[in-house]
């Protein structure tokens, strides 16, 4: 039975052990795509235009209204934490603007990230850029 016992513990703390990813995913360069906010399964694409450069990225119009603007991002494992640095009028729908944490999806040159906004009804703010 304490063979048992052991053996049960073992493959428990095996198996409950998460692997940490240390590998360090960098953004660099100019990335050019597009935003989409879907709500249910439709959504118009907006094309969007970025530039990452160590921890910060922006807008290469640096325009006061711009739904990137320009801020810091932070990416950890499978997500990315985005810190928009513009202030923007009451009246701008806050979903159309990049910020917050999204999950991130980095395949060669390529870069997406998404997030779930609607609680009611399904909205997905969905970047998707490609390295110029």
């Amino acid at each position: 039975m304490k063979k048992f016992t052991g053996l049960f513990l073992l493959i428990c703390l095996g198996l409950s052990c998460k692997k940490s990813n240390n590998q360090q995913t960098t953004l660099s360069g100019t990335y050019s795509g597009y935003f989409t906010l879907k709500i249910g399964s439709t959504g118009t694409p907006v094309p969007v235009t970025m530039i990452f450069s160590g921890s910060t990225y922006r807008d290469p119009n640096d325009s006061t209204f711009s739904i990137v603007c320009h801020g810091n991002f932070q990416i950890e494992q499978d997500s990315i934490n985005i810190q928009n640095q513009c202030a923007y009028p009451a009246n701008i729908d806050l979903t159309t603007i990049l910020g917050g944490k999204y999950r991130i999806f980095i395949k060669g040159d390529s870069v997406a990230f998404s997030r779930i906004i609607g609680d009611f009804v399904y909205e997905e703010a969905v970047y998707s850029l490609k390295r110029q």
